[in-house]
């Protein structure tokens, strides 16, 4: 049975504050908790599961993960899910050692991203296309978010990132920057782009004032129909599968 200041705890993880505070996020689910289990077991610091769950997965688990059986309406109260998921786990924010921009790969810079759902999906379509460091200026919405988490499906902790400022960034950068832009140049006819970083701006106003300077070259996707643009997590995929 959880305790009040445990539902009060696992409660306060939706919030930014408390995350940066404990260190800790939220992540729920059988896919993602696996995920979890099988990439960094040592983050989990508990898991919260009702009895049919424990009865499938409990053998698989390391024994160093606490695991604690909770009833149905326990779940719902601590669930940030319209349906829970039978599961829920508390997981540490792992640690960032940032040693420079890699060399001969590409990057992602995030330019104020505000929807979790597509933070969410640029994180698991980099994890696909084996891109591993993604930048986010201070202003882009938590990765830590719970609807951040339940979008990557579990490649959260496959990527490295990095809330930094975008001008401490690119000014130390001596490969190419490249901005995802309307007005841009035509990526299906542009050729021999060397691995750099791909800049992806902000769902309402695209890509900061303060950004443009340091970006080489600007890109669009080209399109045949009347829609105003493309949603910014579409746009990060398609540029992904292009360029990589």
């Amino acid at each position: 049975m959880l305790s009040k200041n445990e539902i009060k705890y696992i409660q306060s993880l939706t919030g930014k504050k408390e995350r940066s505070q404990s260190g800790c996020f939220l992540a729920e689910g059988t896919k993602i908790i696996a995920e979890f289990v099988k990439e960094a077991p040592a983050l989990i610091q508990q898991i919260f599961a009702t009895a049919a769950w424990i009865n499938i997965h409990k053998a698989a688990l390391p024994t160093s993960i606490r695991l604690t059986e909770i009833k149905e309406l326990e779940l719902e109260k601590i669930s940030q899910l319209q349906t829970p998921q039978q599961a829920l786990a508390v997981v540490s924010i792992p640690p960032t050692h940032f040693e420079g921009i890699p060399k001969n790969t590409w990057c992602l810079l995030l330019n104020d991203l505000q929807d979790p759902g597509n933070l969410g999906t640029i994180i698991r379509t980099a994890d696909w296309f084996g891109i591993k460091n993604i930048f986010c200026t201070p202003e882009t919405v938590d990765a830590y978010n719970p609807k951040v988490v339940q979008a990557t499906m579990g490649s959260l902790l496959r990527t490295q990132l990095y809330y930094t400022p975008a001008d401490a960034l690119l000014s130390n950068f001596k490969g190419p920057v490249y901005g995802a832009s309307l007005a841009g140049e035509n990526v299906l006819k542009t050729t021999a782009l060397s691995p750099g970083i791909l800049v992806i701006g902000n769902e309402g106003s695209g890509i900061r004032d303060a950004v443009k300077p340091f970006i080489n070259k600007h890109l669009s996707i080209p399109g045949a129909g009347h829609a105003e643009s493309l949603n910014a997590g579409v746009a990060a995929g398609i540029f992904m599968a292009l360029l990589h």
